[in-house]
């Protein structure tokens, strides 16, 4: 008897690991550079002068059409939720490096430290998008983003447990004769960040984003080991003019809200770039944007969309 439960525990754990096996590796290649030629064909249907790269906080405080004719140019938006200096490096490198129609101006917009910490937000949730927008070898993104320490079953779980809320969702909403969308929408409405107390995501915001390294605010301890001087080098090479853009948070709304580390860290990228031929325009100080004009955490509202998109226009018509 004894040996036949160590037979049939010894094929449970074989099959466990085969099975794990082959779900690690269908994780780790499904999408292996799927959105490129999506991203490829919105930028070309577009043929924009200027393209602006960011995240969500991008997405809230700048309103697209607007800024167009604000500036009489084209304008195109890529942006990704919660993304940061990977995929930014990667939409410049595996898109605007490879459409015919190249931009006059590309714009990052950015908050305080993270053009130079190439390790921020690669992981869990946020290694799919990275993935979708590789190509089949990343070397600079697997030695700086990654190196010796990549973790495949952490963002395998994130992705899985992705995919089984989805499930569950399109599964309810068939299930209550609903369309998927309108039922995803309703669950925002009511348990979505528009509905949390607005000062209780910027705490929420910080505490993720908490510098746990000062080494980190080093700007230039951390430049030689980031994808900033590669982004650098590639928009010059193929002649497109790069700009950096601060985003004021809510936190900069507040007196004495900016450390003291982080001033210093934004006063050698400052000279970095004016040494590199790069313009970076830092709306933290400016008084135009109020807490007034934010919703939950650094998400500018619709009015803080619509004074920002104004000072941004200003700013880049004076470069």
């Amino acid at each position: 008897m004894k040996v036949k439960i160590i037979f049939v525990m010894k094929h449970l754990v074989l099959a466990l690991l085969i099975c794990g096996g082959l779900y690690w590796l269908s994780m780790h290649r499904k999408g292996q550079g799927k959105d490129i030629p999506r991203r490829l064909g919105q930028f070309e249907k577009v043929s924009p002068n200027i393209v602006l790269i960011g995240n969500s906080v991008l997405r809230a405080g700048i309103d697209e059409t607007m800024l167009s004719q604000l500036m009489n140019k084209r304008i195109f938006m890529a942006s990704s939720n919660g993304s940061a200096s990977v995929w930014w490096y990667l939409y410049i490198k595996n898109v605007v490096g490879e459409v015919c129609h190249k931009p006059e101006v590309a714009v990052i917009f950015f908050r305080d430290h993270y053009l130079t910490l190439p390790k921020f937000r690669t992981e869990g949730k946020f290694r799919k998008p990275l993935r979708m927008l590789s190509r089949p070898q990343e070397p600079l993104v697997e030695q700086l983003a990654y190196g010796k320490d990549v973790v495949p079953m952490v963002w395998a779980r994130a992705e899985a447990k992705e995919r089984l809320e989805r499930r569950i969702l399109k599964t309810a909403a068939k299930f209550v004769g609903v369309n998927k969308n309108v039922a995803s929408d309703a669950l925002a409405n009511v348990l979505g960040e528009s509905q949390m107390i607005p000062e209780f995501v910027t705490r929420q915001q910080l505490a993720s984003e908490q510098v746990n390294d000062m080494r980190d605010l080093d700007f230039d301890a951390c430049l030689s080991r980031s994808l900033l001087p590669h982004m650098i080098s590639m928009l010059h090479e193929k002649g497109v003019k790069l700009v950096l853009v601060r985003c004021k948070r809510r936190r900069d709304t507040q007196n004495d809200g900016e450390s003291i580390a982080v001033q210093e860290y934004m006063k050698q990228l400052s000279n970095y770039v004016r040494a590199n031929d790069v313009s970076l325009i830092d709306f933290t100080h400016d008084d135009r944007l109020t807490l007034s004009h934010y919703g939950p955490g650094d998400h500018l509202n619709d009015e803080g969309k619509r004074v920002f998109t104004q000072m941004v226009a200003e700013k880049l018509a004076m470069l």
